[in-house]
């Protein structure tokens, strides 16, 4: 059983801020927005806590005397 929430929810807030570089302290650290997208993805196919089944509540009813 696999959970990618909070890996999702970090991959979710950089493609939110949709910057691609960032230079704190003279270190630059730069993102692939492309490879952000496409692991995001992967991640939600995966991840378990977000695949819920919803069972339907009628799938069909016939009221009427003959089929």
């Amino acid at each position: 059983m696999a959970d990618y929430t909070k890996e999702i929810e970090q991959l979710e807030a950089i493609l939110n801020g949709a910057v691609e570089s960032i230079t704190v302290d003279g270190i630059s650290t730069k993102v692939s927005i492309d490879q952000a997208r496409k692991r995001l993805n992967e991640l939600r196919l995966l991840d378990d806590a977000s695949t819920t089944m919803v069972r339907p509540a009628v799938i069909g009813m016939r009221l009427g005397g003959s089929w």
